[in-house]
């Protein structure tokens, strides 16, 4: 009878076939799940830098209607058109600068009230994920003459 661990003469040592498999099979279903986990990451944090750079786009153009004249903000009448940037086109597929070419679409609500206005402004983006589901970040500013 031998002992246990010993080997006779011209055995060599190591690991079966089997048992290399198995580990390789464990290996796999590791690496999977944690490939799952980065996408998963990588997707929010686009979801959070698209909706920091949306809620400064928005505070831009509400810091705008605060720098202009009182007189020049006319009421949009209860629709939400595309905003123009200080270059006169509209904000649509537009970056966090206004301008150049991004996922944002920029929209604003002025109502006229008896003392002052308020300006409300959206920014819409679809979602990066396959859902494909229209986002937005508002913000809303009210001046008085």
């Amino acid at each position: 009878m031998r002992a246990r661990g010993s080997r006779r003469a011209g055995e060599q040592g190591g690991f079966t076939i089997m048992e290399l498999l198995v580990s390789m099979l464990l290996m796999s279903i590791v690496i999977v799940g944690l490939t799952g986990l980065q996408l998963q990451a990588i997707r929010q944090a686009t979801r959070t830098r698209r909706a920091n750079e949306a809620t400064q786009l928005a505070s831009s153009r509400a810091e705008h209607y605060r720098t202009v004249g009182y007189d020049t903000i006319v009421s949009t009448i209860g629709a939400w058109p595309v905003a123009k940037n200080h270059l006169g086109t509209e904000m649509r597929n537009v970056g966090v600068d206004g301008v150049s070419k991004g996922p944002y679409t920029v929209q604003e609500l002025i109502e006229v009230l008896t003392n002052r206005k308020i300006i409300t402004v959206r920014v819409t983006w679809l979602s990066a994920d396959s859902q494909r589901r229209l986002l937005s970040a508002t913000m809303t500013t009210h001046r008085a003459p």
